[in-house]
């Protein structure tokens, strides 16, 4: 098995509207980067159509690797995704919602090599009212 230089790791809960888009939009920009990655999607038990539109996707784009489990949460999905691809050079983290955007990561990118460990910081103007007030 290759080693990649990116595995970007997903958590995935009933995201089926928006989640074609979120592959799309992240496939052509880390294509565009030149980056030999992976996109790791883990379906965290969703009850909509998500590991549908995820297989769909998948059998077009071979490097999106899809994984099916029980509902653990957000947390515990992310950890068994640095868990499971720890074998590339870096990992990268994004939600299947939309709410972040490939636009910065191309800064972030360029970066990488000057540091251990680099973290983005959002500006939530896409995020709904309800959430804005939870996570100030």
């Amino acid at each position: 098995m290759k080693r990649p230089e990116l595995a970007v790791v997903m958590p995935v809960y009933n995201e089926e509207g928006a989640i074609r888009n979120v592959i799309r939009k992240w496939s052509d920009e880390l294509q565009r980067l030149e980056i030999d990655f992976e996109i790791h999607a883990y379906n965290d038990g969703s009850k909509d159509k998500s590991l549908q539109v995820l297989r769909e996707l998948a059998s077009q784009n071979p490097g999106l690797i899809i994984y099916d489990k029980a509902n653990s949460g957000h947390g515990p999905t992310i950890l068994q995704g640095y868990r499971e691809n720890s074998r590339a050079e870096w990992i990268f983290q994004i939600d299947s919602d939309d709410e972040i955007g490939c636009e910065g990561f191309e800064e972030l990118w360029k970066n990488r090599k000057r540091y251990s460990f680099l973290i983005g910081h959002r500006i939530r103007e896409r995020q709904p009212l309800s959430r804005k007030v939870v996570n100030a």
